[in-house]
């Protein structure tokens, strides 16, 4: 069973798979990105406009507390990031659980939101960046993210159409992505 694959074998549009990768890897928000956009871009800090949220990304993504972990370092060890994509497979694949697991690069700084939000979009453009994207029979998505030592940094498992409501949420006027908006999410 290959589950090993590209967002273009995950049966994505290509209007999908465009914005998919100008969001998280060309246009990230990832301090790494050369052409990065801010969360400032998608939302410019004025009266009355909804601030972006790690609360609301989980929300959207259908994680609850008991499934996300984010420590600070430089890996992370817990039963889910241990477990390789296989097993993760055997173990998951008709109760899959939404799941994030992540370390957060940034310490100190802007706020803790702010950071928590950076950290998770760059474990996302570095999973998509260097092919690290596992889709499942059951149309949930696996992102992982390894240090150069090849240690796990971060492990996110949910459905795949949450990617793209990622890009609605942070894009919730349409400005960058009119071509996948089919709903302004708040």
């Amino acid at each position: 069973m290959n589950i090993k694959k590209s967002i273009r074998a995950a049966h994505f549009t290509r209007e999908e798979e465009s914005a998919i990768w100008d969001f998280f890897v060309t246009k990230s928000l990832s301090r790494a990105a050369s052409q990065r956009r801010a969360i400032a871009d998608y939302r410019p800090p004025q009266l009355g406009t909804p601030r972006i949220s790690l609360e609301q990304l989980l929300k959207i993504a259908g994680v609850d507390e008991k499934h996300c972990e984010i420590v600070r370092g430089q890996s992370i060890k817990s039963e889910f990031v241990d477990m390789d994509a296989l097993t993760i497979v055997q173990k998951c694949s008709i109760n899959m659980i939404p799941r994030i697991s992540y370390v957060a690069f940034y310490a100190g700084g802007i706020d803790s939101n702010y950071n928590a939000i950076i950290s998770m979009m760059t474990h996302v453009r570095n999973a998509l960046a260097h092919g690290n994207t596992y889709f499942f029979d059951n149309d949930f998505l696996m992102l992982e993210d390894m240090n150069r030592e090849r240690c796990v940094t971060a492990r996110l498992l949910f459905h795949k159409g949450v990617i793209l409501d990622w890009i609605r949420y942070f894009d919730n006027k349409g400005e960058f992505y009119p071509e996948i908006r089919d709903e302004v999410m708040k």
